[in-house]
Formats: C-alpha cells, sequence, structure tokens
C-alpha cells in the first residue's frame, strides 16, 4: 500500500476513535430517525479507489482555499467548484464537513 494511503487511513483512524461517541449518538439518532444524521461507522472499511478519491477532494478543496484567499476566485465560484468537485470525487468524509469555506 502506498504511503499516502496508509497515512490517511491511519488519519481516519484516529478520527473515529476521538470521536468515538459521537458517531454511536448520531447513528442511534439515524436509527431512531430523531434527526438527519449522516451515517458513518469507524468500522467502515474504505477501499483503495475511495481513499484515493479522498486524498484527491481534499487537494482540490486546499487548492481551491489557496485560490480564493489570494482573490483569484470569489465565494461564489469556490462554492461551485467544491461542489462539482465533491460529486466528482465523492469524498466520504466531505459529507461531514460543511460546503463553505
Amino acid at each position: 500500500m502506498k504511503a499516502p494511503i496508509k497515512a490517511f487511513r491511519k488519519g481516519v483512524n484516529q478520527l473515529n476513535e476521538q470521536h468515538k461517541e459521537e458517531i454511536s449518538l448520531n447513528s442511534m439518532r439515524l436509527a431512531t430517525g430523531t434527526e438527519e444524521v449522516i451515517p458513518f461507522s469507524p468500522h467502515v472499511k474504505l477501499t483503495d479507489e475511495q481513499l484515493l478519491n479522498e486524498i484527491d477532494y481534499w487537494r482540490s478543496t486546499k487548492l481551491l482555499k489557496n485560490l480564493l484567499q489570494e482573490g483569484f476566485i470569489s465565494d461564489f465560484e469556490f462554492n461551485k467548484i467544491d461542489a462539482l468537485n465533491r460529486e466528482a470525487f465523492s469524498p466520504i468524509l466531505a459529507q461531514l464537513m460543511p460546503s463553505n469555506p
């Protein structure tokens, strides 16, 4: 397995450990229908393709944020491109993040 994938898996596992109670609570809310929550479990195994999609999405987001900060694109353009990237890469973890910069 390539080094970036190993590092990314390690980061995801650490994130899961840090937020284990929150994830369990979200799963319970989803099961009981008390509120809309994105299903996420620390026991879900991502494929290498999914991990690469995550990495590609976060790289593109970093580049977009730099373009936004330097004034090359507007907030509207940032959000539009980010929405297209979310469709193209289908990142699982991006579902947990806000869509605005």
